[in-house]
Parts: C-alpha cells; sequence; structure tokens
C-alpha cells in the first residue's frame, strides 16, 4: 500500500473534553490528540496503557464534535503498552461519521 508523506494537522489541547468524548479520563492521556493524515486525516490519540484501549466507550456526538474542531476524520485510540513483541501499538479506531466504533477486544 502506498500512502502519502505524514502531514501533521492540528493538535485537540482540550484533553478533558477528548476525555469524555472517549470515556476516559484527561489523567488517561499522554500528551492531547494530534491529527495525522497520509491521505486522510486521523486524531491520534495515545493513553498510558492498553486497559485503557480496551475500556474506552465513545460518545457519538462528542466524538464527532471534536474531531471536526481539529478537521479529523477518525480517531485511533491506542498505547505502546503493546501484547505482542513485535508489535509498534496497540490500537483501536472510532469514526463516528461511518459508524466505526473499534469493538473492545479489538486491538
Amino acid at each position: 500500500m502506498e500512502q502519502t508523506p505524514p502531514q501533521i494537522g492540528q493538535t485537540l489541547k482540550d484533553v478533558p473534553k477528548l476525555a469524555a468524548a472517549l470515556g476516559l479520563a484527561a489523567r488517561d492521556f499522554i500528551e492531547p490528540g494530534q491529527v495525522v493524515s497520509t491521505g486522510v486525516a486521523h486524531l491520534l490519540v495515545q493513553v498510558s496503557d492498553r486497559s485503557l484501549v480496551h475500556r474506552a466507550r465513545p460518545d457519538a456526538v462528542r466524538l464527532e464534535t471534536a474531531l471536526r474542531e481539529v478537521g479529523g476524520q477518525g480517531c485511533y485510540l491506542y498505547s505502546l503498552d503493546v501484547v505482542e513483541p513485535d508489535s509498534a501499538a496497540h490500537a483501536r479506531f472510532f469514526n463516528p461519521t461511518v459508524g466505526v466504533w473499534g469493538r473492545p477486544g479489538d486491538g
């Protein structure tokens, strides 16, 4: 698969708002979410461990609003706390505009 070089977009600086949109606490995040595009703009959000990736329960309306504010078309919630040693990250993808919710346990 070929992708365009990464283009860095906006940062979602309102961490409590992002936490509410993902059903988590502000203290769970490593840093604010950053939009990155390699053809489609996604908000990349790092949390401290993979249990938080599984625990997330996004609110469609809040997440869609947050994404729209920073120009994101979906959200990758991820942790560098991986299951398999050769993996780069443990992640779920959410895109409320098209009904993608990354089932708990996916990753």
